[in-house]
């Protein structure tokens, strides 16, 4: 999640992701069998606005697996100056062959 019209200097991410081209990516390891039910835990990602403003900037995030399911996403926001106004959620699954 990154607001869509400000640079980042003081980008905080737990567990640490890489940052390029206005998206944090994490690189979330393969559950091993038997442990599929204990979930993988919590990505944060967290930053101070640099300067404030009547309105906040537009934010975004967007969350995309391959190989794997994703179950019990939601997203969180911590502090006054943001609200959502919009939350769209949408699974996509299947199988494409390229002939």
């Amino acid at each position: 999640m990154l607001p869509l019209e400000e640079p980042l200097p003081n980008l905080q991410m737990d567990p640490p992701a890489r940052c390029a081209e206005r998206r944090v990516l994490w690189q979330i390891p393969q559950t091993p069998p038997g442990k599929e039910r204990e979930g993988w835990g919590r990505l944060c990602a967290r930053w101070q606005p640099l300067r404030q403003q009547s309105n906040p900037l537009p934010a975004a995030a967007q969350f995309t697996c391959e190989g794997n399911n994703l179950s019990g996403v939601d997203i969180e926001l911590v502090g006054s100056g943001y609200r959502m106004s919009l939350v769209k959620k949408r699974f996509a699954t299947g199988k494409y062959i390229v002939c």
